[in-house]
C-alpha cells in the first residue's frame, strides 16, 4: 500500500480537510439540542394550568375569584381586597 493510496483513504475517513467526522457530530449534537429546545419551549407551555371549577385550589386561584374552588371553612369569609379568607 503506496502513501498516496493510504492518503486517499485518510481523506475518505476524514474529508479533504480532515474535520468530516467532527462536522458530522457537531451537526447532529446541534440537532439534538435544537429538539430539545423546541420540546422545552412549546411543549412546556402544554402543562395544565389553573382552572377554576375543576375542584382544586390552584396556586393561581382564590376564594374570591374562584369560590367553587377556595371556598372558605365555616365561620370564615372571604375578603374581597385581600381575596383570603378572614375568621
Amino acid at each position: 500500500m503506496g502513501e498516496e493510496e493510504i492518503k486517499k483513504q485518510i481523506r475518505s475517513y476524514y474529508g479533504e480537510n480532515g474535520r468530516g467526522k467532527y462536522v458530522k457530530w457537531v451537526l447532529i449534537l446541534l440537532f439534538v439540542l435544537a429538539a430539545g429546545f423546541f420540546a422545552y419551549t412549546f411543549l412546556a407551555g402544554s402543562v395544565s394550568k389553573d382552572v377554576c371549577g375543576d375542584g382544586i385550589c390552584g396556586s393561581a386561584e382564590n376564594c374570591w375569584d374562584c369560590p367553587k374552588d377556595c371556598p372558605c371553612s365555616s365561620g370564615e369569609y372571604c375578603s374581597e381586597e385581600a381575596k383570603l379568607c378572614i375568621k
